[in-house]
C-alpha cells in the first residue's frame, strides 16, 4: 500500500511539475512578446493574470495527472517505472 502511495504521488508530481514549468515559459514568452506588441499598440502584462496563468498550469498538471498516476500505481513497480 505504502509502495503504491509512493509511485502514485512520484507520477502526479511529475505531471505537475512538467505543466507548472511550462506555464512558466509560455509566461516568460509572453512576457517577452508584450515588448514587441507593446510598440505597436499600448498592452500591459498584468501580475494577477500571470499568477492565474501559473495556477492555471497547475490544475491542468493535477488533472492530467490524476489518471496516469492511478493506473501506474495499480501496475507492479517495476512494471510502472520502467517506462518513466
Amino acid at each position: 500500500r505504502q509502495r503504491q502511495m509512493c509511485i502514485r504521488d512520484r507520477f502526479l508530481m511529475e505531471a505537475i511539475t512538467i505543466c507548472v514549468v511550462a506555464g512558466l515559459v509560455g509566461l516568460l514568452l509572453a512576457y517577452i512578446s508584450s515588448f514587441f506588441i507593446n510598440k505597436i499598440f499600448p498592452s500591459t502584462l498584468p501580475l494577477g493574470l500571470s499568477i492565474l496563468a501559473v495556477f492555471m498550469s497547475l490544475i491542468v498538471g493535477v488533472i492530467s495527472g490524476i489518471i496516469p498516476s492511478y493506473q501506474a500505481a495499480n501496475l507492479d513497480p517495476i512494471d510502472s517505472l520502467r517506462y518513466e
